[in-house]
């Protein structure tokens, strides 16, 4: 239906909007206690328009003739009267809501009026339009006619605008059947309800808005319940509908404190998750914390049913004897192998009588104490490493043959040290050293490293140094073989007095002699080398009424004074001198001997020979140059090469 032009009246009224928990400003006719009305106050609104007063309306009127202010204080009664179908149409001012309701959220409306209507039938209405630049003229509830005589509430949801922002609403007042029709319209008024802050179930809401959907958080120490989903809807009355969202439970070791979760008291628990309360420790059992999930069974008891922590530790644990009603440690050197057993049977390293004891019996050890155990801290343990013992009642062990304890042969610590004459072949599992007996002819003494193997002793070897677990079967340098032992490994000797032997040559052609010595017997290699001496030419040749020499040489020095004698059957007319040397220490080690031959005058024939042979007494000279020579004398006219004959 057409109105033509509504021209509009400058009159605003401007609307704080606030949410619930806030402050907002009165809204008119709030501040005055004289301005009552039919509508009661409604807390947490969101209020858009609220008509209480003439001036707070904002309008623009459609026969305006038809509306008139009862001029009454404090209260807006806008009197209307239509005949035939005319009618008398209200626009509001604008009206906003500016974000504070998203389309989800729904509008409520309420109208406080009265009908004065002649008509037969009761056939004038009261009419709710919206306008808005996307929707104009939008019925939003059915009309109310003069059979309705209580204030009248309305609900749409935003989303009926269109999303528009501003929207107006307007009242018409319609007569019907040419009879006249009045309405009082009293008051008028536009909000949205507001839900405040609230939990449910260990769920916290934040605010809402009527007709809107909130999803909860849990609280601290809470998780979301199986098929909840904490969704609650803000309802029409400013309260949550929770109906199907569930809520939140609180985690093991927690309980319910109104809407919160606190932890279990100490000595209480709980096993999981839910709104029950903690319970209180089984027997035998305790939590010294907070927030337990558990208890603890007390020292000398288990549970039975070890796999349900709310049954009480009912058994005695092993290592501890049901007396009477109570568990009690089984004493030193017993235990037990089962649950709950009656008495505590002596440690398998004892040997008492009857094998058991109980509560009264005295504790195990001692002198029961078996072979390969020792009694210490009240009971019997077994012996350490590499220990043992030889017979019961022993309170320390003896080190097995190859260990020691430091250096000391008994311990109760246990043998970690290889003895004199055994070396570390290995370790053991626990880092120990695995000791070994030195092989063949090596040995160690305790203070080397055990780690290095074991010496060989003088004059012998390895055939692989790098091989500590070989004996030692072979010559070392300077050694020789003198023959073979009964395992087939080489008896060896030093090398005799100035002869050496490199480990290379073969240890059975025994030791060279060191360079200007020799032996006197070759074939003997246990003889000693002396120094050599002998003559150093090859030949002689010596013409007459000449003279020539010969020289004689030592190997080395010498430390003692020796004499050499020149043996010689030089034929009448040669001279051989000196026929003694004397070599003296430090002195050089080489003299020479003159032939001299006289001229007779005569012819020889045939050519003359004579030897030259070197003599000496004692041990330290020997052999080996040329100890003999052949000399030959030759005539005037001829001449004959002197051979030379060796030693």
């Amino acid at each position: 239906m057409s109105h033509g032009y509504l021209p509009p009246l400058l009159l605003l009224l401007m609307v704080t909007l606030v949410r619930a928990g806030g402050s907002r400003p009165p809204a008119p006719g709030d501040e005055d206690d004289n301005c009552t009305g039919t509508f009661p106050a409604v807390p947490n609104t969101i209020r858009l328009l609220d008509t209480r007063s003439y001036t707070d309306l904002g309008r623009t009127l459609f026969l305006a003739s038809r509306w008139n202010d009862s001029g009454v204080p404090c209260a807006l009664v806008l009197h209307a009267c239509t005949t035939t179908t005319e009618e008398a149409v209200l626009r509001t001012q604008p009206i906003r809501f500016g974000g504070v309701a998203p389309e989800a959220v729904e509008i409520t409306i309420e109208i406080e009026f009265s009908f004065n209507d002649s008509s037969p039938g009761c056939v004038g209405s009261l009419q709710f339009f919206t306008d808005t630049s996307t929707a104009p003229d939008m019925a939003i509830m059915p009309p109310i006619t003069c059979g309705d005589t209580s204030p009248q509430t309305r609900y749409f949801p935003v989303s009926n605008l269109g999303g528009t922002d501003p929207f107006f609403l307007i009242l018409r007042a319609l007569a019907n059947m040419d009879a006249a029709f009045c309405v009082d319209v009293t008051r008028f008024r536009v909000h949205v309800q507001q839900c405040v802050e609230d939990e449910n179930e260990q769920a916290s809401y934040g605010e809402g808005l009527s007709g809107q959907t909130v999803t909860g958080v849990c609280v601290a120490n809470s998780e979301v319940s199986a098929g909840s989903s904490l969704n609650a809807t803000c309802g029409r009355d400013g309260l949550y509908d929770f109906g199907s969202a569930g809520g939140c439970e609180c985690v093991a070791g927690y309980q319910p404190d109104g809407d919160e979760c606190q932890a279990c008291l100490a000595n209480t628990f709980k096993p999981s998750p839910g709104n029950d309360n903690c319970m209180p420790c089984p027997a035998n059992s305790t939590a010294a914390s907070t927030g337990s999930v558990e208890c603890a069974c007390v020292p000398n008891y288990v549970r039975s049913n070890s796999g349900d922590v709310t049954t009480a530790c009912d058994v005695c644990a092993m290592g501890s004897f049901r007396d009477g009603a109570s568990c009690v440690t089984c004493p030193a050197g017993s235990s037990t192998t089962t649950l709950d057993a009656a008495e505590c049977d002596c440690d398998g390293d004892s040997t008492t009588s009857g094998g058991s004891r109980t509560t009264t019996g005295d504790p195990c050890g001692g002198s029961d104490c078996s072979s390969g155990f020792f009694f210490i801290n009240g009971r019997c343990e077994p012996c350490p490493y590499q220990s043992d013992t030889s017979g019961t009642g022993a309170t320390e062990c003896v080190c097995n043959s190859g260990y020691v304890d430091g250096t000391a042969t008994t311990t109760t610590t246990g043998c970690t040290v290889c003895a004199g004459d055994f070396y570390q072949s290995g370790t053991a599992g626990g880092g120990e050293p695995i000791c070994s007996a030195c092989p063949t002819n090596s040995q160690r003494d305790i203070a080397l490293p055990a780690a290095d193997g074991c010496p060989c002793n003088s004059g012998f070897d390895r055939a692989d140094r790098g091989d500590l677990s070989l004996g030692c079967i072979v010559c070392a340098e300077d050694f020789y073989q003198t023959g073979t032992a009964g395992g087939g490994e080489a008896l060896c000797s030093a090398c005799p007095a100035n002869s050496e032997r490199d480990i290379a040559l073969p240890a059975s052609d025994g030791c060279p002699c060191i360079t200007g010595f020799g032996r006197t017997d070759e074939t003997d290699l246990s003889l000693g080398c002396i120094v050599q001496y002998g003559f150093t030419s090859q030949e002689l040749t010596v013409a007459e009424s000449a003279s020539d020499v010969l020289t004689v040489e030592l190997g080395a020095s010498i430390a003692q004074t020796v004499t050499i004698t020149v043996q010689e059957d030089s034929p009448i007319g040669v001279a051989v001198v000196p026929s003694t040397l004397t070599f003296m220490p430090g002195n050089p080690i080489m003299q020479t001997i003159t032939i001299t031959v006289d001229d007779d005058d005569v012819a020889l024939e045939p050519d003359v020979s004579f030897s030259l042979s070197l003599q000496t007494s004692g041990a330290i000279l020997g052999g080996g140059r040329f100890g003999t020579v052949q000399v030959t004398v030759t005539d005037d006219d001829d001449t004959v090469t002197v051979g030379f004959i060796s030693s």
